[in-house]
């Protein structure tokens, strides 16, 4: 005798529990793709963090060479030309020491 309607024999599909499993199997993979992307974002913005802050190191001695002294702050450097525009680690500006004349980032990066 042939069953007929729901739990047919032969029929196809999935059961609720199967479909959890793939969902669950899928947020997963997805989860750790967007850990590695965020990690890669993160070392990208240090990088050039890490680059801009040699730049301006050069540039401050290259200042320092020029005119015997040490900048009184990095406005100078772009309004004499050494620098086109100021640069910023994620939308803050680099702070500055003029009596060294280390250049520093806000976020903590260093080289």
């Amino acid at each position: 005798m042939k069953r007929i309607g729901i739990g047919a024999v032969g029929e196809d599909g999935f059961t609720l529990v199967e479909l959890m499993i793939v969902i669950c199997i899928l947020a997963i993979l997805v989860s750790i793709a967007l850990l590695s992307v965020t990690f890669t974002r993160a070392r990208a913005q240090e990088a050039g963090c890490k680059s801009n802050l040699r730049t301006m190191e050069g540039i401050v001695t290259q200042y320092e060479a020029a005119n015997g002294k040490l900048p009184p702050n990095l406005d100078t450097l772009v309004a004499e030309g050494y620098l086109r525009k100021m640069p910023q680690c994620e939308k803050s500006d680099y702070g500055y020491d003029s009596a060294t004349g280390e250049v520093s980032c806000p976020n903590g990066h260093k080289l």
